[in-house]
């Protein structure tokens, strides 16, 4: 069963009005999303109007949580208040993004940073924390040229922040290199100076991921899903259906296909999302199924489920148009 507690501690720094800040821990689901509203009205109904919102352990938080998000930082806003978001995972940024919200919501890194945000002070975007993935030999989408031979990398040389030019992360890369960028996969190449040369993927509104079949990969599915039905235009009632189809069919993949088995690769998805319809894909290499009837189980959520086997692997593509 899912769970989501929280604290609630209210900060006073000199020359700063109180600001409140809220740990999540646990998920934001359906079975936790009134707890989560809840949490709101107690900060509202108690008169703190300044609120930073710690996403530290937070493991998910799906497309209702978002909007519920929405819903209470422009009612603090008219109130002369406000929210920020602390500590935030590169998973929910990317989440943040597709829903087109990472302009509403300032993101910082301290409770110091979100006291001077909600005292109207300008502060810095907190970084993006994560390693850049080594691009190595992979030979997906457009990448450029490797670096020049020994350009790249003395031993011990020391870590570089960079920005991405695509996406505008800020990423930490050991050395000079080709790397991919691991919020909006564009292929960079870093010199020793630390310059980045940015190679954006041409997807064309696809939104592509290759997932280890194994959890924790899987488990982030739902939530990349959840915010591809909200792009779609789905109700909470469609989205919801949608993600357990996914989740079930890549599920089916996982288990008789792959075999938990990473040696025979990953499992692939792929969404087309916008103007009232979402479609997925999954694809996997392995062991085809004799038929389909092990996906019949998770049809309930779509208006199209279809698998195909061939000698290469499976497909199982998902659609589902908004009433």
């Amino acid at each position: 069963m899912a769970q989501l507690s929280y604290t609630i501690e209210d900060i006073n720094l000199a020359g700063y009005p109180t600001t409140t800040v809220v740990e999540l821990k646990g998920s934001v689901d359906p079975e936790t999303i009134e707890t989560f509203d809840n949490i709101f009205d107690e900060l509202i109904d108690a008169g703190r109007k300044r609120i930073a919102i710690d996403f530290g352990n937070l493991k998910y938080i799906n497309s209702t949580g978002m909007g519920i998000l929405v819903q209470y930082v422009d009612q603090l806003e008219e109130d002369g208040g406000g929210m920020v978001l602390m500590n935030i995972h590169p998973k929910v940024l990317i989440v943040l993004e597709m829903l087109g919200l990472q302009e509403l919501f300032k993101i910082v890194a301290t409770s110091e940073e979100a006291a001077a945000a909600l005292a109207g002070e300008n502060v810095t975007p907190a970084e993006v924390q994560v390693k850049l993935e080594d691009h190595g030999s992979a030979a997906a989408a457009p990448a450029p040229a490797p670096a020049a031979a020994p350009a790249a990398a003395a031993a011990g040389s020391k870590p570089k922040l960079i920005r991405c030019g695509c996406c505008g992360a800020m990423l930490s890369t050991p050395s000079a290199g080709t790397y991919r960028c691991p919020r909006c996969r564009a292929a960079l190449k870093v010199n020793t100076e630390g310059k980045v040369e940015t190679f954006a993927i041409n997807v064309d509104g696809v939104v592509e991921l290759a997932l280890p079949p194994m959890s924790p990969y899987l488990d982030s599915i739902d939530m990349l899903v959840g915010a591809a039905c909200v792009k779609s235009g789905l109700s909470d009632i469609e989205t919801e259906g949608m993600i357990q189809s996914v989740i079930g069919c890549a599920g089916v993949l996982s288990k008789f296909c792959l075999h938990n088995n990473t040696d025979q690769g990953a499992l692939h998805m792929f969404l087309r999302a916008g103007d009232g319809n979402l479609r997925v894909r999954l694809y996997c290499a392995g062991k085809a199924l004799a038929d389909n009837s092990s996906f019949e189980d998770f049809r309930f959520g779509t208006d199209t489920l279809d698998y195909e086997a061939a000698s290469t692997g499976n497909l199982v593509t998902l659609e589902k148009t908004k009433r």
